[in-house]
């Protein structure tokens, strides 16, 4: 396009005198003309169009090029420029667009380098929301378009799983929609789901067992605290040296000689220093009850799926207390 790129050039250079409308015009001037030439070239075994199309896609990328991209957009749907919809999709941010676009077209291919291009997590819930809605696939193609399918999914589902977007039941209930979708096409996706699930509870589990076995640990001791305690070591804890009178005696079951405590402990200097830290943590979780919006930002930023863990975690640190 020497002419037009020469035309563009000119017209740039005099936009300090010029307004800026008159390129406009040009440029949509040139799209229309590029894109209405394919009416006159729709004959079989005539490329002639491609080369108009060509045209158009260029003018979209120039650099110098000022025009209206809605209507362009209009413009390539109405001739069915693949190419250049996609392009003007790209560049209005219509991601959700071109994903559909994608999905319509086949190009499967496409569908998933883009989404990993974008890096969106959405995409990726986006898009197999798409593939619940194909159902007009070629008979002559029709096998090759299910591999391509299958593959896709197969992908967009190990995104889905790694991300977290969705869980099982989400995934089943949206492909439910397509009865192109067979259940041997997500069997792996369910095996590796239920699986992993049967980890996740097995883990739990052994937690809560855990959890149990140092609950009841702890109760014995506040029963063993109401008890006479004898006594019975032999050697100061601190220096290691034979116990002699005075002596301090903590009911932690540590002992100690007087002269090796400081006088202002009143508190055992083994097991103080992590008290002291469990004492300021339950002071920091008191003073948090308090800032909401600490608690609302915290959720916000958290993802989705990670927001009632913490719900949970707030509850279990007696953050939500009684008004």
């Amino acid at each position: 396009m020497p002419y037009t790129e020469n035309a563009l050039e000119s017209e740039q250079q005099n936009l300090s005198i010029k307004s800026k409308a008159s390129l406009n015009v040009i440029c949509d001037t040139l799209i229309e003309l590029y894109l209405g030439k394919n009416n006159k070239y729709e004959k079989e075994n005539d490329d002639s169009h491609l080369k108009y199309e060509n045209y158009a896609l260029d003018l979209f990328k120039h650099s110098l090029t000022i025009f209206d991209y809605e209507k362009s957009l209009v413009l390539c749907k109405l001739r069915k420029f693949d190419d250049g919809v996609n392009y003007l999709f790209l560049k209005l941010k219509l991601y959700k667009e071109v994903i559909q676009f994608h999905v319509e077209k086949k190009n499967f291919d496409m569908l998933i380098k883009f989404c990993k291009e974008q890096n969106n997590p959405e995409l990726w819930i986006e898009a197999i929301n798409c593939f619940s809605e194909i159902t007009n696939f070629s008979d002559d193609g029709k096998n090759l378009e299910l591999n391509n399918l299958n593959f896709a999914l197969k992908e967009i589902l190990s995104q889905i799983e790694e991300l977290n977007l969705l869980t099982p039941l989400q995934v089943l209930k949206i492909l439910s929609k397509n009865e192109c979708i067979t259940i041997g096409m997500i069997k792996d996706y369910i095996i590796r789901r239920v699986e992993n699930d049967k980890q996740i509870l097995e883990d739990d589990q052994k937690l809560i067992k855990s959890y149990q076995e140092e609950t009841l640990k702890i109760k014995q001791s506040l029963l063993d605290l109401k008890r006479p305690v004898i006594f019975q070591v032999s050697k100061c804890d601190l220096c290691e040296r034979p116990l002699d009178i005075p002596t301090v005696h903590f009911m932690c079951k540590h002992s100690f000689h007087q002269r090796c405590m400081q006088e202002d402990i009143k508190e055992c200097p083994i097991c103080g220093p992590e008290q002291s830290i469990i004492r300021d943590l339950i002071k920091s979780q008191k003073e948090n009850a308090n800032n909401h919006e600490l608690y609302l930002t915290t959720l916000e930023s958290k993802r989705v799926d990670e927001r009632f863990n913490y719900i949970s975690e707030m509850f279990s640190k007696n953050v939500f207390r009684k008004l």
